[in-house]
């Protein structure tokens, strides 16, 4: 149901002409009905207006018009959401605030989460299972920008991200300590250059980070693409032979 037909349903089962109505909210009769034709998207001022009328809330009109965005039970896919990937920084914020509220640690780890290193660092389903584990609910209103987090209250939880980015942050420390040699020791094997190219956190193809799903479809894109290199190595040498 469109905000349109939505605000007819409201007045109907308010038993209000549209007349009555545009007198009561200061918004033109015209105008409603407009609205109710779908033929014209009133404006959150204009819902405003009639809300109070209709016996309903603001924030529910403006919900109904899609001028307010709600995610629960984050998946995988809707990492990819333009409004999500915007909101994401304010929850980051928010989780890191909440985790460290009384725990005594360093402050190299505190400014390690909050640069958003130990995200950048994580799977698409551990992104989704961090952000499911502690918040229930994301509205985020697009006229204002504004973030509201309705957050699960469970200490268990936010101990558990905590134990999570302490773990990412000291395999951090331990990189850190190594030579380049050792962090990244020469490869040989075509597999493990695989692995280790489809590991990366940041890997990007046409300025895009690439989704797990992504990487899937670019390794078995690489694969294809050495087969065809090995059929045509061996069609060569069989030529070869022939002459």
């Amino acid at each position: 149901m469109n905000i349109g037909e939505y605000i007819k349903k409201l007045r109907e089962e308010k038993n209000l002409s549209i007349n009555q109505l545009a007198l009561y909210s200061d918004v033109s009769a015209a105008h409603i009905s407009r609205i109710e034709r779908g033929l014209r998207e009133p404006s959150p001022d204009i819902l405003k207006k009639l809300a109070t009328h209709l016996g309903v809330t603001y924030e529910e009109l403006m919900y109904v018009a899609g001028y307010i965005k709600t995610f629960s039970n984050i998946k995988k896919d809707d990492l990819q959401n333009e409004i999500l990937q915007h909101v994401i920084p304010v929850i980051l914020k928010h989780l890191t605030e909440q985790i460290f509220k009384n725990k005594d640690c360093p402050e190299e780890l505190k400014n390690f989460a909050d640069l958003n290193e130990a995200w950048n660092y994580l799977n698409d389903d551990e992104k989704v299972s961090l952000i499911n584990s502690a918040i229930k609910k994301i509205t985020f209103n697009t006229i204002d920008g504004t973030v509201k987090l309705t957050q699960y209250f469970n200490e268990e939880n936010l101990n558990d991200i905590y134990l999570m980015l302490k773990e990412e942050y000291e395999k951090h420390l331990t990189k850190q300590e190594l030579t380049p040699e050792e962090k990244y020791p020469e490869i040989t094997d075509v597999e493990e250059a695989m692995k280790i190219i489809l590991e990366q956190p940041g890997l990007m193809l046409n300025g895009e980070l690439l989704t797990d799903e992504d990487k899937i479809i670019l390794a078995n894109s690489i694969q294809i693409g050495l087969r065809l290199a090995e059929e045509r190595r061996r069609e060569r040498k069989n030529k070869e032979k022939k002459d």
